[in-house]
């Protein structure tokens, strides 16, 4: 029997573009291993759902963070998944990011197991540097050039993405499979409305997720342009939350917070709203070419959407007909785009209707459907090489 090794630094614990490929391929009949890194509640091996977690819990961990220690925290984990992954002689290792990238070609060259590359963003974004010292932003760049040749088959996010990977790397053009979620229920017990008090004829502006980044600054400038009185409602934690609270005090019950909900609660709260709005900032290759999980979400939620003009988020909204787009960090261009869809029901329920349609072809049930074919050649005896996926 098939058996794949998923290999992530992290703790596992709230990943779920590497919970959907693992369960993928338990689904499709292989044995299913993943190694993590062990939290202060979670370490040794479990077993979740026909999918073995061992999660590694380093000696060096209570070590200072210096850079430098860091590196001294890598290697041992480097070392320890190495041997282990080793010894599991897998048949596919699939490594998520390009700090798993090293072990999962180690481990494919000690095992004779294929190696699959997984790029969850744009490591070579320049961008990076404004987070990290420079030289380790041009470190993991020139490690994930290094590395990803020796790949099997590579993935990631977005056909921009894929393309630049292909030119600058050298590589054959990855496979694109977005982190679009499971479709939702059609039935959904609506709680977002009774939850904050918000009468049903109120139009619900809605943005979720992590509450932080420099496009809610947009936001909140565009929404203090609208007339009329519709609700913004930020669903989720994050750092700004609570200086949003007392910024847009004056707005009074204009403006509502509620925290997270899990991904099993948030159909019932996604759904109750009119308008999802995503104002992402340009500036970055990353965020030029992301296609956020709110996205989707707001799109499983048959919600009109106003997202940034740009390339991938763009594209998806005009391909489905779902909503408009504004310049990214127009503060004017996003209200205009924003009263359009409050003042006009007819267009907003159009764009809604769009959304409901388009939420039965972009869920994972249609996008696994890219990974299965992955793994199904990856089972010949020879490799393959990664080939280009349209978005649509």
């Amino acid at each position: 029997m098939q058996h794949i090794l998923h290999i992530v630094l992290n703790e596992y614990t709230n990943d779920n573009r590497v919970r959907r490929a693992a369960e993928c391929g338990r689904d499709t009949g292989s044995d299913v291993t993943i190694f993590a890194l062990a939290s202060p509640v979670l370490s040794g091996r479990t077993n979740e759902r026909g999918i073995v977690v061992s999660r590694f819990a380093l000696t060096t961990r209570s070590w200072p963070k210096h850079k430098l220690v860091q590196l001294v925290k890598y290697v041992e984990v480097l070392i320890r998944m190495t041997f282990a992954g080793a010894r599991l002689r897998p048949s596919i290792v699939h490594a998520h990011d390009v700090d798993a990238l090293p072990i999962g070609c180690f481990v494919a060259a000690l095992s004779g197991s294929k190696l699959v590359y997984d790029a969850h963003e744009l490591w070579a974004d320049p961008a990076h540097a404004r987070v990290m010292p420079k030289w380790i932003s041009k470190g993991l760049a020139y490690t994930e050039h290094l590395f990803a040749r020796r790949a099997d088959a590579c993935i990631t996010v977005s056909e921009s993405i894929a393309t630049y990977m292909a030119t600058h790397q050298r590589i054959p053009h990855p496979v694109v499979v977005r982190n679009v979620p499971e479709a939702w229920p059609e039935q959904r017990q609506l709680k977002l409305r009774t939850s904050l008090s918000i009468p049903q004829d109120k139009v619900i502006i809605l943005y979720q997720g992590a509450i932080g980044g420099d496009g809610i600054g947009t936001l909140v400038d565009a929404f203090r342009k609208l007339s009329g009185d519709p609700i913004l409602v930020f669903l989720g934690n994050g750092p700004l939350v609570e200086h949003l609270r007392n910024s847009l005090a004056d707005l009074g019950q204009r403006v509502r917070f509620h925290p997270f909900v899990s991904s099993q609660e948030l159909p019932s709260f996604t759904s109750d709203a009119d308008i999802g709005v995503h104002p992402m900032a340009a500036g970055f290759l990353n965020h030029l070419w992301a296609l956020p999980n709110k996205l989707f979400e707001y799109i499983q939620g048959g919600l009109a959407v106003v997202v940034s003009d740009l390339p991938e988020m763009a594209r998806v909204v005009s391909d489905h007909n779902i909503g408009l787009t504004f310049k990214p960090g127009d503060a004017s261009a996003l209200a205009l785009a924003l009263q359009t869809l409050v003042d006009d029901a007819v267009l907003r329920n159009r764009y809604r209707e769009s959304a409901r349609s388009a939420a039965k072809v972009l869920n994972w049930s249609k996008e696994r459907e890219r990974l299965e074919a992955m793994y199904g050649m990856l089972k010949g005896k020879k490799p393959i090489a990664c080939t280009s996926n349209d978005t649509e």
